[in-house]
C-alpha cells in the first residue's frame, strides 16, 4: 500500500513538472505580467489611429479574414506590413507594424520603430518589462499597461533589433504570439 502511494505520488510529481516544462513560456509570461510595473500605452498612436478609437475604413484599407471570431483585420493601405484588428462596433483594439510599409509610416508616433535596438526601446518606454519566447516570433519583449490593459510587444532578432511591433487591447483581442 505504501509503495502504492509513493509510486502515484512521483508519477504525479513527474507529471507536474513535464507540463510546467511545455507550458514555460507561457507560465512565465502570466508571472510576468503580474509582477512587472505598468508603462502607460494609452497615448501610442501609428497613423493617427490609437486603441478604442473608432476606425472607419477608407477605400485603399483592405479588409481581410480576422484571426477571431467577432474581430476584423485591415491592412493598411492595403500593404501587408500595417494591421489594424477592429471589433464588431469598429473600435480599434489591434495595431501592428510587421513589416516596413513603403510610402508610409514605419514608427508609432513616439518614435517607437521597426529596426530600433532594445536599448533604444528602453529609453523611449522604460525597462519595465517581460521577456520570454514564443513561436510566431522568437524571443520578446511585452510591455504592460495595467489601467488600461493594453499590452505592447516587440518581436526581437538575434541582435535584438524590433522585428515585429503589436499593440493591443487584451481586454478585447486574445493576441496570438
Amino acid at each position: 500500500m505504501k509503495q502504492r502511494r509513493h509510486l502515484v505520488i512521483s508519477l504525479l510529481l513527474i507529471g507536474i513538472l513535464i507540463g510546467a516544462w511545455l507550458y514555460r513560456n507561457a507560465i512565465k509570461e502570466i508571472i510576468g505580467t503580474a509582477t512587472v510595473q505598468s508603462t502607460d500605452l494609452s497615448r501610442l498612436k501609428y497613423a493617427q489611429l490609437r486603441l478604442n478609437q473608432s476606425f472607419n475604413p477608407r477605400s485603399v484599407d483592405v479588409r481581410q479574414a480576422g484571426e477571431q471570431p467577432k474581430l476584423s483585420d485591415y491592412r493598411l493601405g492595403g500593404q501587408q506590413g500595417a494591421l489594424v484588428t477592429t471589433n464588431a462596433r469598429r473600435q480599434v483594439v489591434g495595431l501592428a507594424l510587421l513589416d516596413t510599409v513603403s510610402g508610409g509610416d514605419n514608427h508609432f508616433d513616439n518614435g517607437l520603430a521597426l529596426n530600433l535596438t532594445l536599448s533604444h526601446v528602453k529609453r523611449l518606454l522604460g525597462s519595465h518589462y517581460v521577456m520570454f519566447d514564443t513561436e510566431r516570433y522568437g524571443p520578446v519583449v511585452l510591455f504592460v499597461d495595467k489601467v488600461h490593459n493594453y499590452r505592447l510587444l516587440l518581436g526581437l532578432d538575434a541582435t535584438k533589433r524590433v522585428t515585429a511591433l503589436v499593440l493591443y487591447n487584451r481586454r478585447q483581442y486574445d493576441y496570438q504570439y
